[in-house]
């Protein structure tokens, strides 16, 4: 239930119109914002405020819903997990960072989910609260908090981070050689793909391995020679490249798939390639890393751009299947997921059974699942079925139904 007034602060109107950032946050300052336009460059700049604060206090009830919902539902963590993921559109990974975050904030730090719901701080610097004083114990933590909250609001999620490594070190000097040791085995890479045909590579890595790693790049970056020579960190990052990737002995063979049209292949024309587990990559890319590749020939419907062939009934696919059904789908098959169908399980959607009939080892009965996806599907109120166009719809256990398909060949 909202006021039925806005309650003014007291330097809430100034000469150059009204101070909408002293405002408490809630639904009425939402409807009464939404409604406002135009003004002194003083009164947008207090409405852009404003609107922080008011993202900020729906983010803290979202965060108590989330963490309700955790509470109360019948369905295991991550069941539960994979629902919420689902529903906010985004990756598993990504799913279980805004459950943890909303079920740290609500149980261990209320004191940081009210700051939260004031508007005085934003989500992000309530995630770096929540992520800095896991290991403490509850007490510990929330008096961390309470020794920083009152200056959190004014400092960039920087700066809140150091204070907040500051209090932590004081409270528990024996928690930060924990989290050290914790991090270092949460060690990992990454791959996001980015604009413009391009990705970014991370390394989260122990800072001393990190700094060396740097260090290394760096020094034959510096060495690099040419006329034409690019910047230090182009010349890094092809440095990363060439030492990964080079000829040296002993090295690893990947397998990068990429599906490139055939008036594209031959320069009649410029339609974008299909990166496996990134998306569309301009023709040129396409053509560089065909003419060093090994080629396939696919047949695809012109209208639909959908791969056409192939089904046999036996439960592992021959690899003429295998790389129908790959290729058709190019990732994870799960609401939201981007891995590579190559690095997923190629699952039957209905079970294999050949006493009965069921469940052919066919183009129609196979999809590409990363193991979380693949288990998640035999969990308890999971229901899949798959279309003859490839298209898979997920039914969850509270009802809700997501449908995924397979993006065309052009």
């Amino acid at each position: 239930m909202f006021e039925a007034d806005l309650v003014e602060p007291a330097d809430a109107v100034v000469s150059d119109g009204p101070a909408w950032s002293g405002y408490a946050p809630d639904g009425l300052l939402a409807t009464v914002l939404a409604e406002q336009s135009g003004g002194s460059e003083f009164e947008r700049l207090e409405r852009i405020g404003a609107w922080e604060k008011l993202i900020a206090w729906a983010q803290a009830h979202q965060v108590r819903e989330i963490a309700d919902y955790l509470g109360s539902t019948t369905e295991d963590v991550e069941s539960a997990t994979a629902e919420v993921g689902c529903m906010l559109r985004v990756a598993a990974r990504t799913a279980a960072a805004r459950v943890g975050t909303a079920v740290d904030v609500s149980r261990r730090l209320p004191a940081v989910r009210a700051a939260l719901a004031a508007g005085e701080i934003s989500l992000p610097a309530a995630r770096i609260l929540a992520d800095e004083t896991t290991h403490l114990p509850v007490r510990e933590a929330r008096s961390v908090a309470d020794a920083v909250l009152d200056r959190a609001g004014e400092q960039t999620p920087g700066q809140l981070r150091a204070a907040v490594r500051r209090a932590v070190l004081r409270a528990d000097p024996d928690a930060v050689q924990r989290r050290c040791e914790q991090a270092t085995r949460q060690r990992g890479v990454w791959l996001q793909d980015e604009p413009d045909g391009m990705a970014t590579l991370y390394a989260r890595l122990p800072a001393a391995d990190a700094v060396g790693c740097y260090a290394v790049l760096d020094e034959y970056a510096r060495r690099a020679s040419g006329p034409d020579r690019p910047g230090m960190d182009a010349r890094r990052a092809d440095t990363l490249v060439d030492l990964i990737c080079g000829a040296d002995p002993g090295r690893v063979t990947v397998q990068v798939r990429v599906a490139v049209p055939a008036g594209t292949l031959l320069g009649i024309d410029d339609t974008p390639g299909e990166l496996a587990g990134y998306g569309a990559i301009p023709a040129d890319a396409a053509r560089r890393i065909a003419a060093e590749g090994t080629w396939r020939r696919l047949l695809t419907d012109p209208a639909s751009g959908a791969l056409l062939d192939v089904g046999m009934t036996r439960y592992k696919p021959p690899q003429s299947l295998a790389e129908h059904v790959i290729t058709r789908d190019q990732t994870c098959r799960g609401p939201g997921c981007r891995v590579p169908a190559h690095r997923c399980d190629l699952d039957h959607t209905e079970p294999f059974n050949p006493e009965v009939g069921t469940g052919p080892t066919s183009e129609h009965n196979l999809g590409p699942e990363c193991r979380t996806h693949h288990q998640l599907k035999q969990r308890p109120g999971w229901n899949l079925t798959q279309a003859g166009d490839g298209t898979f719809t997920w039914r969850t256990p509270s009802g809700h139904t997501y449908t995924t398909r397979p993006p065309p060949l052009e």
